[in-house]
């Protein structure tokens, strides 16, 4: 504080002084206090509109980061990976054919919204697997959010979708072009072969039952990418994509080949399963029991190659 003073010149002065200083000090206070309203996740430390662009989504569009640097990704990681793209964040990897590409990326809930989970590893963008107002709503304040049911979008307009958001428009035509002729030349082996005309069973072991798919665990790669036959019986009983089975009535519903995605162990010493035709003559195609839940370009295409590799090799007779 000023000391008391009779001068009414000086006073005049300083009190000029005083509101000077006080100004500057207001001016840099709103300075600091506009720089820390800044939100370090939300707006993906972006400074102004040049460094973001939109995203048009079904609820709306979206302002994102042009270059993303820091991504959680619900599901569909392999697909961000093949771009060349290590997400921060994403749900389990186990089983699958990225799983080693994808050590060091943190396991995220892609069931449920964790805010602090999320918050702790800084995103710019998140990739959602659905979505939900409530859930948006919570996600879309960490960071800029495109969320989506992505998981059961075709594999090359997923890709080109996250290709776009990347600027990787290119690698991604490479990629969906380099599958494309994968699965082409694996449909032409199994023809020549004459194996376009036999049936697989995509099941796994689920409790006391065999659970089998129509489209989920290789079931979509199977019979609508490879063209091979759901077994005529199993086709007739499948309802909202799968269809459970006692053990006692899969010599009905079991076709010419059997896609496992359940360990051989939990079937050890079950007669039935032991009896059917696929699995007595080595016609069982079998990988990570997690391999074939996966259905971004790298597993789909680690997925070919088991299934073609296994059909093609001779028969026991």
């Amino acid at each position: 504080m000023f000391q008391r003073t009779k001068n009414k010149g000086i006073i005049a002065v300083m009190l000029s002084m005083t509101l000077l200083f006080s100004a500057c000090n207001m001016s840099t206070e709103k300075t600091d206090e506009k720089n820390n309203l800044s939100s370090p996740a939300s707006v993906s430390e972006v400074s102004n509109l040049s460094d973001t662009k939109t995203i048009h989504m079904e609820y709306g569009d979206v302002e994102i980061p042009k270059n993303p640097q820091k991504v959680i990704i619900a599901y569909n990681q392999g697909d961000l990976i093949a771009l060349g793209i290590t997400p921060v964040g994403a749900t389990f990897s186990e089983g699958s054919a990225f799983e080693e590409l994808a050590k060091d990326v943190t396991i995220i809930d892609g069931w449920e919204v964790h805010p602090e989970e999320l918050m702790s590893l800084n995103p710019d963008l998140i990739i959602w697997g659905s979505y939900d107002q409530n859930s948006y709503a919570t996600l879309s304040k960490i960071a800029p959010t495109l969320a989506d049911n992505f998981f059961s979008m075709s594999y090359d307009k997923r890709l080109r979708f996250f290709g776009e958001i990347f600027n990787r428009e290119e690698k991604a035509e490479e990629l969906i072009k380099s599958f494309n002729q994968k699965l082409a030349d694996s449909k032409s082996k199994l023809a020549k072969a004459g194996l376009q005309n036999k049936s697989i069973a995509c099941v796994e072991v689920f409790g006391g039952m065999v659970r089998a798919y129509e489209a989920g665990r290789g079931g979509n790669l199977v019979y609508n990418m490879l063209g091979i036959s759901v077994p005529e019986k199993l086709s007739r009983a499948f309802k909202d994509g799968a269809v459970d089975l006692s053990y006692e009535v899969l010599p009905e519903y079991m076709g010419d080949y059997i896609l496992l995605n359940t360990g051989k162990e939990r079937l050890a010493d079950n007669k039935v399963w032991e009896n059917l035709p696929a699995v007595k003559e080595g016609r069982l195609i079998q990988a990570s029991s997690d391999m074939f839940w996966f259905n971004d370009i790298l597993s789909l295409s680690a997925q070919i190659d088991i299934i073609t590799n296994k059909m093609l090799e001779p028969t026991q007779s």
